[in-house]
C-alpha cells in the first residue's frame, strides 16, 4: 500500500508557474514479504518520490519512547513487525537495537473502494482525507492534473482506521537545548520530585500546568504526572506528562491504550479518524495525470 504525502510550492510567472525544487510529492510504500496469516512478518517501509524531477526527504529525526523505566530511540527508517492478532492487524514498531518494541499500532477497519473512470471525478473523500488533494489546486488558474486522465484497471484506495495498543509514553526534551539520543535535556534541573516542581509553564504549549490539573501514576515505569486534560495541540488524543528520574524532571506526552489515531484532514478543520493509502495502479495512475 501507499501513502501519499505532499507539501509543494511554486513561483508565478507571466507564462504560468514554475515548480519549487525544495516541494516533495511522495509516496511512503507499506509492505510485508508474505500475509501474516502464515506468521509474523517484517514490514518494509520505503519512499518514492512521485515526481522525477523531486528528491524524496531524507529520515525523520528518530522519535523517543520511554520503556520499562528507560529511554529508547525509535529505529530510522522504521521497523516493525505484523502479525494477526484475532481479526485485526498488530504493527509493533521497535526501537534501534531492533528487538525492544516502543509502540504498537493496531489495525481495526480496511475498506477497500475501487476506482474507475476520471480521476476528477473521484470520491471527494480521496481528495479531502489524503495528500492526493494538492493536485486539486489551481496555480495561476491552471491545473495541476490532467482533468481528462482516468485511473488505471485495478486501481483502488483503502481506508484504514488504527488505535494504540498499550500506553504509550513519548518522551522529549522539555527545553533547550535540542537533544536526538537517549540523554534528553529536562524540564527542571532545581525540582527532584514532581511535589516540588509546579507551577509549570510548558514552552510547547504555553499552557501553565498546577499540580491539581494532573494525577500522579506509574507510566511506562517511571514516577509521573498526567494532565487530567488532553493537550491541544496533537490530533490524537494525547496527554502531557512530567516524570522524575535521576533527581530530575522531564517532559513526555502519553497516548493511552486504545486511543484512535487522528491526523490533520488536508484542508484543515477537525481531525479525521482514518488514513487513506493506494494500490500500485492508482499511484501508476497518479503518476500520469499529474503535470508539474
Amino acid at each position: 500500500m501507499h501513502y501519499v504525502l505532499a507539501d509543494l510550492s511554486f513561483t508565478t510567472t507571466n507564462s504560468g508557474f514554475i515548480l519549487n525544487p525544495s516541494s516533495v510529492f511522495f509516496t511512503q510504500n507499506i509492505s510485508v514479504p508474505a500475509s501474516p496469516s502464515t506468521g509474523p512478518q517484517p514490514l518494509s517501509i520505503t519512499l518514492t518520490s512521485l515526481i522525477s524531477t523531486l528528491a524524496t526527504p531524507g529520515p525523520a529525526t528518530p522519535e523517543r519512547y520511554m520503556v520499562d523505566g528507560t529511554v529508547e530511540v525509535a529505529a530510522s527508517p522504521a521497523v516493525a513487525t505484523v502479525t494477526y492478532p484475532g481479526v485485526n492487524v498488530q504493527t509493533a514498531y521497535v526501537a534501534a537495537d531492533g528487538k525492544t518494541v516502543v509502540y504498537v499500532v493496531l489495525g481495526t477497519s480496511y475498506v477497500v473502494t475501487p476506482l474507475s473512470g476520471l480521476v476528477s471525478a473521484s470520491p471527494s473523500q480521496v481528495f479531502s482525507g489524503s495528500g492526493l488533494g494538492v493536485i486539486t489546486n489551481k496555480i495561476n488558474g491552471t491545473s495541476l492534473y490532467n482533468l481528462q486522465s482516468t485511473w488505471s484497471t485495478g486501481a483502488a484506495f483503502v481506508t484504514i482506521q488504527r488505535q494504540i495498543s498499550g500506553d504509550t509514553l513519548e518522551v522529549d526534551d522539555c527545553s533547550s537545548p535540542t537533544t536526538t539520543g537517549t540523554s534528553l535535556t529536562p524540564c527542571s534541573s532545581s525540582a527532584a520530585q514532581l511535589s516540588a516542581f509546579f507551577p509549570f509553564t510548558d514552552p510547547s504549549s504555553g499552557i501553565t500546568y498546577r499540580e491539581s490539573d494532573g494525577q500522579v501514576q506509574a507510566v511506562a515505569g517511571v514516577t509521573s504526572w498526567v494532565s487530567n486534560a488532553p493537550i491541544p495541540i496533537r490530533e490524537t488524543t494525547t496527554y502531557r506528562v512530567f516524570y522524575q528520574t535521576n533527581n530530575e524532571i522531564f517532559g513526555g506526552y502519553l497516548v493511552k491504550s486504545g486511543t484512535t489515531i487522528a491526523i490533520s484532514p488536508l484542508g484543515g478543520g477537525a481531525p479525521q479518524d482514518f488514513e487513506i493509502l493506494f494500490n500500485e495502479a492508482a499511484v501508476q495512475s497518479i503518476e500520469a495525470a499529474v503535470t508539474f
